[in-house]
């Protein structure tokens, strides 16, 4: 045996894991455990060896074996507990920390990584008072105490100004900002409200107020996400006056990281010039999934229906998904692909110009079209690689990153002639070429106080665009660090 007539063969194991030889270690504990098979501290170490080695399903094994032998050992129960939770199995940790956390035996490890996992799964309200027990504890639990100041942080009130600016070549300009401040209820329950002024510089410059009250509860034993709002929009009155506005969502947070959501939106349409100058409202209903996986994947598929005034109606469908090629806290990067598609019932791309002094033989009739009160996707299928990027540190500023590019997209294209006297329109396939660009830095200027700087451009079948934001955010932050002592 090439590690016989050690001393220690338990250290020389952990010697060998600082080293990462891993192999080496489990080779050396294998045979240590054949002549010592009580030893429940070279049992833990061999399970969370073999961990290390990706050998995930040996890893849970001996797990499993170790607990069996040691059931009181409560090193050899968090750690289990932590690779499963690291590892997606979510609900079998929490149901190991569930028998230990609760006594006055469990220690402060199993109660703060219990809370963890709740927090994760966003049980806001349970994972505070395990991270107050916890620290309660063993006021030096450093994890639980900073877990504990997050919730604090996410879960103050709040009061937020982004201010924007928007550019496309329609022309379709305009800068406004958004005011909103909200309140938590409960950590789990927020209330929030919400003004937009926007001005629209046109041939008439239009300035749009939108107004919102929006609630937003999650329901962790249901595993329910809500979330409804209601609002007005106010034109310019000889656009049409004051509407209202309405938007709910319900989500179920599944297993293994997957959210089935359904939306539902009546809002104005203000994306095109001609339609700053009548009052048009749109429904819109969606089914969305979202995925997220532990090791890093991301990705969503939904369907969409946007009914219009005129009972045209609009149907859409996309779906990507993101693999990590690089991920470690908050220096991740991720790539995948996207693939889209949109139709609508009718075509509102009309002539540009509907009287004009020449007839429409004349070489100098303007037979360019626009789309006319809103734009019609036709038969609209795309192909995208995707990307994402994050850079920063925990304390520091974060940079983020991201974009588009469709190596292959097509639509069904409408383009007006001439046949004697007559405007003809026809239809042919033609392919077109959608990106996008966005990065933004969110830097945290005090403990109180976010700022976060970003843009975008991008282009579409329709148009070009740019935009950029800047939004500070102030949170009421409790000025005292949380800890047990204080509660």
């Amino acid at each position: 045996m090439p590690f016989a007539g050690l001393q220690d063969p338990v250290r020389e194991a952990q010697r060998l894991r600082d080293t990462r030889q891993f192999a080496a270690a489990v080779q050396l504990l294998d045979e240590h455990l054949r002549r010592n098979p009580d030893d429940a501290e070279a049992a833990r170490m061999r399970a969370q060896t073999l961990y290390w080695l990706e050998d995930f399903a040996g890893a849970r094994a001996a797990y499993a074996a170790a607990l069996e032998r040691h059931p009181a050992n409560e090193r050899i129960r968090v750690d289990y507990a932590r690779m499963l939770a690291e590892t997606g199995d979510r609900r079998r940790a929490k149901a190991l920390l569930e028998t230990t956390a609760g006594t006055r035996q469990g220690s402060a490890d199993a109660v703060t990584l219990l809370g963890t996992i709740l927090y994760w799964d966003g049980d806001l309200a349970r994972a505070q008072r395990l991270f107050v027990d916890a620290l309660r504890r063993d006021p030096a639990q450093a994890d639980a105490a900073r877990q504990l100041r997050e919730i604090e942080i996410l879960s103050a009130s709040w009061v937020r100004v982004a201010p924007t600016v928007w550019h496309d070549d329609q022309p379709l300009d305009h800068a406004g900002a958004a005011f909103e401040a909200g309140w938590f209820a409960t950590p789990l329950l927020s209330v929030s409200a919400r003004v937009t002024p926007r001005r629209y510089s046109t041939d008439l410059a239009r300035t749009f107020w939108n107004t919102e009250l929006e609630a937003s509860h999650f329901a962790p034993a249901a595993r329910l996400d809500t979330r409804l709002s209601v609002g007005t929009i106010r034109r310019p009155q000889e656009q049409g006056g004051l509407d209202w506005t309405a938007r709910a969502s319900l989500g179920i947070r599944a297993a293994s990281g997957f959210t089935v959501r359904g939306r539902f939106e009546r809002e104005p349409y203000l994306n095109t010039v001609a339609s700053l100058e009548t009052s048009l409202m749109t429904k819109t209903a969606a089914a969305v999934v979202d995925w997220s996986h532990g090791a890093g994947w991301l990705g969503e598929a939904a369907v969409e229906r946007q009914a219009f005034p005129d009972a045209n109606v609009i149907r859409s469908a996309y779906a990507w998904v993101m693999a990590p090629l690089v991920g470690s806290g908050r220096r991740q990067l991720q790539v995948g692909y996207a693939i889209a598609a949109a139709d609508a019932d009718e075509d509102r791309f009309v002539l540009a110009h509907q009287q004009q002094s020449v007839l429409p033989s004349d070489p100098r009739f303007d037979l360019s079209g626009v789309y006319r009160p809103y734009y019609t996707p036709a038969r609209i299928l795309s192909h995208s690689l995707i990307a994402s990027a994050t850079l920063g540190s925990v304390s520091g500023p974060v940079l983020r990153t991201g974009g588009s590019y469709g190596f292959r997209a097509a639509e069904d294209a409408t383009q007006f002639g001439v046949l004697g006297e007559t405007i003809v329109a026809s239809i042919g396939r033609r392919t077109f070429t959608p990106w996008t660009a966005r990065a933004s830095v969110e830097i945290p200027a005090s403990r109180s106080v976010t700022l976060n700087l970003g843009g975008e451009t991008g282009r579409t079948a329709y148009y070009h665009w740019t935009s950029a934001t800047f939004v500070v955010v102030y949170r009421l932050v409790p000025h005292a660090p949380g800890n047990a002592q204080r509660r």
